[in-house]
Order: C-alpha cells, then sequence, then structure tokens
C-alpha cells in the first residue's frame, strides 16, 4: 500500500517538494506493522525454549508470544485453573533473557518462575498487561521502550530494575514486592557510583505512569537508591519502607500521590515538578528532617542540612528550602492544616539553627532581631502554628501573677482583715449570751414572723375572691404552700444547729466540748471562704492587668504597681500572638 502511494505521487505532476511531504504525511498517518514476527509462540513453547537454551544467554526477537488456553492454563489470570501452589518457585530459569522486538499477546502473567540471570527486554510490544506474579529476579531486569503496562506483584528483587521509554510512555507497576540483598554484582557497576535498586524515566511521555505499592527497599549498602525520572503522567507511591534514599526527579502533569509510607533515610524533591493540585502527600512521612536535595544521574551526593557545615551553605540551603516549600503549596492547596503547620515547623527549625550559626560568626543586629523572634515564637507559639499554646502559656501568666497578689493588699477586697476579725469577735461574744446561736447571728437582721405574713397572705386572698382574678387564685396557694414549706425547714435548720441556748460556762463538760468542736468547725470553714474571697480577688486583679482592660486607677502601692504594668505588657505581647496564630489557622 504504501509503495503504491509513493508511485501515484511521483507520476504526478507536481512541485517535487509538495510530493515528498504528501508521501511522508502518508508513510506516517497509514498504520505499518511495528512488529515484523516471524514466529508465533504459546507461553508455554517460549519457557521450553530458554529451558531448552545449551548457551547462557536466550535470545529472541520478531516474534509473538500468544496466549494458548490449551497449553497456557499454568498463565492463565484465574487463580482456580493453577492449582496448588504449594511450591513457591516451582520453575526455574538458569539463563539470561534477551527479547527484541517481541509482542505479548492474550491476557496472561508470568508466575511462579524463578529467573537467575538478567532479563533484558527492549522493543517489546503488547496488548495491555505484561503480569509476573510471585516470581523471583535474581538478575536484574532491563526494560527498554515497552508498550505494555509492566505489573509486577509479590515477587523478589535480588538485583536492580531499570525502565527507560524514549517513545512509550512508562507504565510501570510494583506491588507487594521485595529487594532484597543483591546475590551478585550488576555488570558494569560501579563501586562508587550510585546502585539503582529500582529506576524508571519517561522522555516526553505524560501519559507514563510508575506505580509502587506495599514494597520493602531494604538497606544492602550506602549505594542503593530508588530514582524516578523524566516526564511521567501519574506517579502513586503508596505504603511501601524505603530504607534505602528515594529520589524523585520526575515532571508529573496528571497526579502525584505519596501517601502511608514509611522512609527510614531521605527522599529527595529537588527536580520534583507537580502542580499541587493534583498532588497528595502528608506530612508525617517526611518529618524528622528526612527531605533532601541531590541524588539521581547529575548528582549523587545528598543535601539535608544536617551539619553546621552543610548549614551555612548558601545555594544548597536555598534549594533545600524551595523543597520544602513544594510540599507547603500541597498542603495549602488541599487545606491540610496538620501538614502544612508540621512542615512549617521544620522549615522555621532549620531557619532559627542558621541564624544561631551566622551570629556566632557575625554579631549583626538584624540577624540578632531574626533569631530572638524566631526563638520567642517557637516557645509561645510553636512558630505561629499553635494557637493553643499561647492560650495556655496566657493562663500560666495569670496565675503565676495572682499568687503573687494573693499577699499584696488590694483596693478591690470583697473579703479584709477587719471583716474577719470583727467575724471572730462576734463568736466570741456568743458565748456570753443567753438567746442562742442562731438568734445571736440574726440580732442585726429583721425579726418579722414569716409564717403570720403567709398567713395574712392567705386570708386575704380567701376574704375577695371575686376581686381576684382566676388565674392568680389558681397558682397563688401553690407558691404559698412552696414558700410554707421553705419557711419551716430553715425553722427546723435553725433548731438544730441552735446549740448554743445558754452562756457556755454553765454548759456541762460533755456539751462545751461539743461545741467547742463546732465553734472550731465554723472558723476553720470560715477561715478557707475567706482565703478563696481572697484568691478570687488576686485572680481577678490579674485576668484585668493581663487583658488590659484598665482599672481606672492601679490599685497597688509600692513594687506591685509596676507588676502589674509588667503583666500588662505580657499580655498584650501574649494576646497578639494569640490573635495572629488563631487568625492564620483559620485563614489557610
Amino acid at each position: 500500500m504504501r509503495m503504491a502511494i509513493l508511485r501515484c505521487v511521483t507520476r504526478v505532476r507536481i512541485h517535487h517538494h509538495t510530493a515528498f511531504a504528501v508521501a511522508l504525511a502518508c508513510l506516517i498517518v497509514i498504520p505499518h506493522p511495528i512488529f515484523a514476527a516471524d514466529r508465533v509462540l504459546s507461553y508455554r513453547q517460549f519457557l521450553d525454549e530458554v529451558a531448552a537454551e545449551t548457551d547462557s544467554v536466550y535470545h529472541l526477537t520478531h516474534a509473538v508470544i500468544r496466549y494458548n488456553p490449551d497449553t497456557d492454563r499454568r498463565f492463565s489470570t484465574i487463580d482456580d485453573a493453577v492449582g496448588s501452589t504449594a511450591v513457591d518457585f516451582p520453575l526455574v530459569i538458569d539463563k539470561a533473557i534477551r527479547l527484541a522486538h517481541v509482542r505479548f499477546e492474550g491476557t496472561a502473567r508470568l508466575r511462579h518462575i524463578r529467573f537467575l540471570k538478567k532479563l533484558h527486554f527492549e522493543t517489546v510490544g503488547g496488548d495491555l498487561w505484561l503480569s509476573f506474579d510471585s516470581c523471583a529476579f535474581l538478575g536484574d531486569v532491563e526494560l527498554a521502550n515497552v508498550e505494555p503496562w509492566i505489573y509486577i506483584k509479590d515477587s523478589q528483587f535480588h538485583g536492580n530494575i531499570s525502565h527507560f521509554n524514549q517513545r512509550d510512555p512508562v507504565k510501570l507497576k510494583i506491588v507487594g514486592c521485595e529487594f532484597l540483598a543483591t546475590t551478585q554484582p550488576a555488570a558494569g557497576d560501579s563501586a562508587t557510583g550510585p546502585n539503582y535498586r529500582l529506576a524508571s524515566a519517561g522522555f516526553n511521555q505524560l501519559g507514563s505512569y510508575f506505580e509502587v505499592w506495599d514494597t520493602v527497599f531494604p538497606w544492602t549498602s550506602d549505594r542503593d537508591q530508588v530514582l524516578l525520572w523524566g516526564d511521567h503522567g501519574v506517579v502513586s507511591i503508596l505504603r511501601n519502607t524505603f530504607d534505602i534514599p528515594l529520589i524523585l526527579g520526575a515532571k508529573v502533569s496528571s497526579g502525584f500521590d505519596f501517601y502511608d509510607n514509611k522512609i527510614n533515610k531521605l527522599v529527595s524533591f529537588e527536580h520534583l515538578l507537580f502542580s499541587p493540585d493534583v498532588a497528595v502527600a502528608p506530612w508525617e512521612q517526611f518529618a524528622g528532617h528526612k527531605l533532601a536535595i541531590g541524588g539521581g544521574p547529575n548528582n549523587s551526593e545528598f543535601y539535608q542540612a544536617s551539619s553546621d557545615t552543610e548549614l551555612l551553605e548558601t545555594t544548597r540551603y536555598t534549594l533545600l528550602k524551595a523543597a520544602y516549600s513544594k510540599l507547603l503549596n500541597i498542603y495549602s492547596s488541599f487545606g491540610d492544616n496538620q501538614s502544612y503547620n508540621g512542615c512549617y515547623v521544620e522549615l522555621k527549625n532549620l531557619e532559627t539553627r542558621r541564624l544561631r550559626l551566622i551570629l556566632e560568626s557575625d554579631a549583626d543586629f538584624t540577624v540578632l532581631f531574626r533569631y530572638l523572634l524566631n526563638v520567642f515564637l517557637k516557645f509561645f507559639s510553636n512558630y505561629g502554628t499553635s494557637p493553643a499554646l499561647a492560650l495556655v502559656f496566657s493562663l500560666k501568666v495569670i496565675l503565676a501573677f495572682a499568687v503573687v497578689y494573693v499577699f499584696v493588699p488590694n483596693a478591690w477586697p470583697t473579703s479584709s482583715r477587719d471583716r474577719l476579725l470583727s467575724r471572730l469577735r462576734q463568736i466570741l461574744m456568743l458565748f456570753r449570751r443567753r438567746e442562742g446561736l442562731i438568734a445571736s447571728f440574726r440580732s442585726n437582721t429583721s425579726t418579722v414572723d414569716h409564717l403570720q405574713d403567709y398567713q395574712a397572705f392567705l386570708a386575704d386572698l380567701n376574704a375577695a375572691p371575686n376581686q381576684i382574678p382566676t388565674m392568680f387564685r389558681a397558682v397563688a396557694p401553690r407558691i404559698y404552700s412552696l414558700a410554707l414549706a421553705g419557711e419551716r425547714a430553715r425553722k427546723w435548720v435553725d433548731g438544730f444547729l441552735n446549740v448554743l441556748q445558754s452562756p457556755w460556762s454553765s454548759m456541762p463538760r460533755s456539751k462545751q466540748a461539743m461545741v467547742s468542736l463546732l465553734t472550731t468547725l465554723y472558723v476553720i470553714c470560715y477561715l478557707l471562704w475567706h482565703l478563696l474571697l481572697r484568691i478570687l480577688d488576686a485572680f481577678m486583679v490579674s485576668l484585668n492587668a493581663f487583658s488590659t482592660l484598665g482599672f481606672g486607677g492601679i490599685p497597688f502601692q509600692g513594687v506591685a504597681r509596676y507588676l502589674v504594668v509588667c503583666e500588662g505588657l505580657v499580655g498584650w505581647l501574649m494576646l497578639t500572638i494569640f490573635s495572629v496564630s488563631l487568625i492564620g489557622q483559620l485563614l489557610r
């Protein structure tokens, strides 16, 4: 077809440049086979050929590996068709495998296979998935320009895996795998350079997918790293454990999901580009100064500002702050205040450490002020992220000043020394009077017989029923009965407490002892009540001074007046910090 089109174009009498353009367009638009297949193999035939290979490397080019339901039930995606899986790896491949221009067709997966040597797939196509399930890879796995999804599940890696595509989007998904100790050195591996246990890169391929879930990356050497590079559409890294550095240097366009991971080493964000609107990466994974810059193909050295020398490096410190800012933008975009606060506090801690180091070499006032301000804000509100911390400290200040004011006379007493002495004199006079305890205490109050008033009220109510509204006549007796019950209860209590019905000197000794005990309890209770009122007075004075509401005049003399002024200044500062912190949290 394409040759016919070319011949037709050359026969037309048009300009030769136009003819070339038309031919080129036809070659691009009209589909043509990518894989010129000379052979068609089933999955079973493919593995039998590998096992029968006498060379140390099995080569296969320009072929199609197609699922055959009659012979490939072992590789079915339906688990029940496999049968017992008591043996972990019943099939062992002891040769390296190199595939080029090979296409996998049909819904199948390579499962329960132990690959002892390297796998190299280059320019490999497929319908949708190229799956590996419950396999072990003792050699490296190299994938280059692989078209279908690479799905590796519940497998073990003793070597490295790399996936680099120049033409087709990278589509790599690893779920529930383990990267164990390398059993043999990788070919051409440098003794000093990075050893990428997992590396994936797509170039100008925005439809690429990189997914790693429920996978463990244990430490085997200081050179081990996990690398993500290039252009990707979606990056999904969930529930993994990283005991080796993770370098994220990709440009992500559609989605960046990074959560529920356990990072025991570090993660580099220096070259990671994404929109905050498509990213989810909670802070608790990175807490503890695990963010870094560096790493990757062009820079194997990491920078975390962990030492004083590193912290004074202006350029790299600025790049590290930019990495923190990327996360802050995510949290601000999604309204994740908890993650934003944690990330911001760690960044400010780095800044405070750096300012202290700069002060040690250059005592500049501006730097000193910034350092003291950071220290002040950290202590009182955790850099403005915790209004509750400022509120708790404010309460402590109020209580501390209130304790001082308890022992300082003021002009706002609800309980004074004169009142206390007056009450003690009254108790002293009780022991010499004959009227009794209750009558003595009520000697300065009205002696109207309330019961007589109530009886008179009831008589008036019944005397002229036609002159009183019906509603009032219905409600009034009930109110009267309640008042009468209350009055009788009061009289009963008075009689019960009226133990001092004669002068104390004329009482028997047993009754004198009882009266002495009751009087002592009364005096103690009264002193405690007096102390409580004194404490409340002091607390109210302290609260008024702290909140700067104003006294009209300071109710103290001497040094206490200056304490009130100092408390007012502290209160103004703390209320300002609390207000700013609270507004900042609400607006965020």
